[in-house]
């Protein structure tokens, strides 16, 4: 995946140095002997914040029809792509590089039917890498993603995971793809994680029964996640179900290669269905790596959010401002106020367009917490005439599937 986000976290300032190398990750692949199947967006999902769009595009018009061919976001993609897309072209399968392919879009299908929209990615693509690039799109394995999601002299590929029936999910892929083999370039050995719910975990068994039944049909075949990572810091998406769902920065997905690099039951369970078909490579299997012993952890109070002086140098609003408007890209804002009213005893406090998790304190003390997630939007206070009201909102990622991906925080 090529994350946006990642590369150009404000507009115009570009990353591409440190863990944001590209060109050397891509180099690293080569010459461990890998290919490259190269997911290059604008959007990902990959259950990162927006689905890897970079947040100040919603600082240019907060009703940017993001996923369409809305004028103020097609200019900001064409900016973008004009930036990246050269820097592929020397990694490319043809030029001597690793990349056999290139994803445009993510499950579109799933999204939306703005067929303008994904043909000019389609010819951005072709403008810049050339017309003999192999050019892919991935949908959900049914004629509703697929109707959608499909793009014009452009190869389309399914998804799907264990349970699934993978000759009616080609049957499906191959009534709008009439030529080509059978891919599922998204098969789920696991599946992610969301706050406050168990770890996520798929048999191995049902795993190891469907992807039998793929490469019984001669299919190609993508684990997607093949190693569970970890995503550092505050990149992570969110999602909505029934509620709101923010996801953990784990991103261990029950993959048979966990969090840690190490081997699992099911990876091993995998490598024997694939020698079915394949010749293994004659190197060692791969064992967990060592751990070191870490003593207990004993977490000691340093100090308190109110013992800095953090509104030496506040933005004054007569309105909560958002992240955007802020042009806070994620992390915490903490909004404050002295009561100017004489208030009802108790008094409420409602929040009714809380996108998040705020900690709510008067006079510097905790009075509780209200939560999207667990729809709590109001709180009984002890406050007074002249109390200060101090609420610390936390961005929990911006959701990263759905029609809600445009959502200010």
């Amino acid at each position: 995946y090529i994350e946006w986000n990642f590369h150009e976290p404000e507009k115009g300032v570009y990353n591409f140095s440190g863990d944001n190398d590209l060109i050397g990750f891509l180099e690293t692949a080569q010459e461990v002997g890998l290919v490259v199947i190269l997911r290059a967006g604008p959007f990902i999902d990959a259950e990162r914040d927006m689905g890897g769009f970079p947040y100040w595009l919603l600082t240019i018009n907060p009703k940017m029809n993001l996923r369409t061919f809305d004028p103020t976001y097609i200019s900001e993609v064409d900016r973008w792509y004009s930036y990246l897309l050269p820097k592929l072209v020397p990694m490319l399968y043809k030029n001597g590089g690793p990349v056999i392919t290139v994803q445009i879009e993510n499950e579109y299908g799933s999204y939306g039917c703005d067929f303008e929209y994904t043909a000019h990615l389609r010819d951005l693509f072709h403008q810049y890498l050339g017309f003999d690039t192999i050019l892919f799109t991935t949908d959900g394995n049914g004629d509703v993603y697929l109707e959608c999601g499909k793009v014009d002299n452009v190869f389309s590929t399914v998804d799907f995971g264990p349970g699934s029936d993978p000759s009616a999910a080609f049957a499906a892929q191959h009534r709008h793809q009439e030529f080509g083999p059978n891919v599922n370039s998204e098969f789920y050995p696991g599946w992610l994680d969301h706050w406050e719910e168990p770890h996520s975990q798929t048999a191995t068994s049902a795993v190891c029964n469907t992807l039998d039944k793929i490469l019984a049909l001669n299919a190609s075949v993508n684990v997607y996640m093949f190693h569970g990572g970890t995503s550092f810091g505050f990149g992570s998406g969110s999602n909505i179900g029934d509620t709101f769902e923010p996801c953990p920065t784990s991103y261990d997905y029950d993959a048979p290669l966990n969090e840690a690099g190490d081997p699992t039951p099911k990876y091993y369970a995998m490598r024997n269905v694939i020698g079915k078909y394949l010749p293994l490579p004659n190197i060692p299997v791969p064992v967990p790596s060592p751990k070191m012993e870490l003593p207990p952890i004993v977490m000691n109070p340093v100090s308190s959010l109110f013992d800095y002086n953090y509104l030496e140098d506040p933005i004054p609003s007569l309105f909560p401002l958002t992240f955007e408007q802020l042009k806070q890209r994620n992390g915490f804002v903490l909004y404050s106020t002295n009561i100017s009213v004489h208030p009802s005893d108790p008094a409420v406090l409602q929040i009714t367009g809380l996108a998040d998790r705020a900690q709510v304190f008067v006079d510097s003390e905790y009075s509780g917490t209200l939560s999207r997630m667990h729809k709590l939007f109001q709180l009984p206070i002890d406050v007074q005439m002249g109390s200060k009201l101090d609420i610390l909102v936390e961005n929990q990622g911006r959701v990263c599937f759905g029609s809600n991906i445009g959502e200010l925080k």
